[in-house]
């Protein structure tokens, strides 16, 4: 599909088995957050929670328009991960001197103020606010909503009825038809979400939906 087709983005986010954020990576996880906001700018992006959705997978869904996360999500942890191993009073690794420990620190401190900063942009917070619920802290999805780090709590269909909304198109408007199928997966609506947005957001009215593969 084209850019020019796409009327809306939806990701799902899940990085069970990926890394948390460290010096390194969150230059990658900076790169994937600018690409995020330009799609942003030009269309509705909204970011789907799973199981554990947090410090790189937070960073990436930050940029988005709106996050929906399941009630027993892992996300948030905004902080940056040092790793480096002491043995005595001694540094191992490469990190031999005491003026390279020192810059080691300050990186990852500047790191973790560039996500703190985004993630306070991102959540209309203030800096003070958003140091309140950071400090590499994990929340399940209903805790992250009570501190407004995630918009909704929901699953599928409570991500695609708002990514509908934002993108003005039909409720009742079919999506994603061929990825069911080309995964074999099965979306049993059991309840139909409100079509307002400020209820969907704070998920009153949540479809409870089953998956069958």
């Amino acid at each position: 599909m084209s850019e020019e087709n796409c009327e809306m983005l939806i990701a799902l986010l899940d990085n069970i088995y990926g890394k948390w954020l460290d010096i390194i990576s969150s230059t990658r996880g900076e790169w994937m957050w600018r690409e995020i906001k330009l799609l942003a700018a030009s269309k509705p992006d909204i970011e789907s929670m799973s199981d554990v959705a947090a410090s790189g997978g937070y960073y990436m869904a930050m940029a988005a328009d709106a996050i929906v996360a399941e009630n027993l999500t892992l996300t948030s942890s905004i902080g940056v991960v040092t790793d480096w191993l002491r043995q005595g009073n001694h540094i191992k690794g490469n990190l031999q001197r005491l003026e390279e420990a020192e810059l080691f620190a300050k990186s990852a401190q500047n790191s973790y103020k560039q996500f703190q900063d985004k993630a306070a942009s991102s959540k209309s917070m203030t800096i003070e606010k958003m140091e309140e619920v950071a400090q590499g802290r994990v929340w399940a999805g209903k805790d992250a909503a009570l501190r407004d780090l995630v918009n909704a709590i929901g699953g599928l269909s409570q991500v695609v009825a708002i990514a509908k909304l934002k993108a003005n198109i039909p409720q009742d408007t079919e999506l994603f038809d061929w990825f069911f199928h080309l995964f074999h997966v099965t979306l049993v609506e059991l309840a139909r979400p409100s079509p307002s947005l400020p209820k969907l957001l704070s998920g009153v009215g949540s479809t409870l939906e089953g998956v069958a593969f």
